[in-house]
C-alpha cells in the first residue's frame, strides 16, 4: 500500500484542496471527487483520518483545540480548525484558553 499521500499531508506536500476541486455540498458528489483525488489503496486510511477528525470536531471541540494549541504550528492549526467550521474563539473562551494569532 502506498503511504505517500498520507505522508504528504504531514509534510505539506499534498495537493491543495480548494473549493474548485470540491465545489459541492452534496456528500455523494464529494465522495466521488475525493475518490478521484486519493489513490484507491489509501481510501481506508484517509477515511479513518477524516472520520476521526469529523467526530472530534462534532463532539470534542475543547480537546481538539488543545491539540491544535499544543502542535508545532499552533497558529496554522487553529486557523485550520476555523476553516473546517469550528468557532475557535467561542471554544477558547468557554475553556479559558488563549488563542494564538
Amino acid at each position: 500500500m502506498s503511504r505517500r499521500p498520507l505522508e504528504d499531508f504531514y509534510t505539506g506536500g499534498a495537493p491543495t484542496l480548494d473549493k474548485a476541486a470540491f465545489p459541492c455540498k452534496d456528500p455523494e458528489k464529494t465522495r466521488k471527487a475525493l475518490e478521484q483525488w486519493v489513490p484507491r489503496d489509501d481510501w481506508g486510511d484517509v477515511n479513518w483520518l477524516l472520520v476521526g477528525l469529523g467526530q472530534e470536531v462534532q463532539t470534542e471541540k475543547p480537546k481538539l483545540l488543545r491539540k491544535a494549541l499544543d502542535s508545532s504550528d499552533p497558529a496554522y492549526a487553529v486557523a485550520f480548525l476555523g476553516r473546517i467550521g469550528m468557532d475557535t474563539a467561542k471554544v477558547a473562551k468557554a475553556e479559558g484558553l488563549e488563542l494564538v494569532t
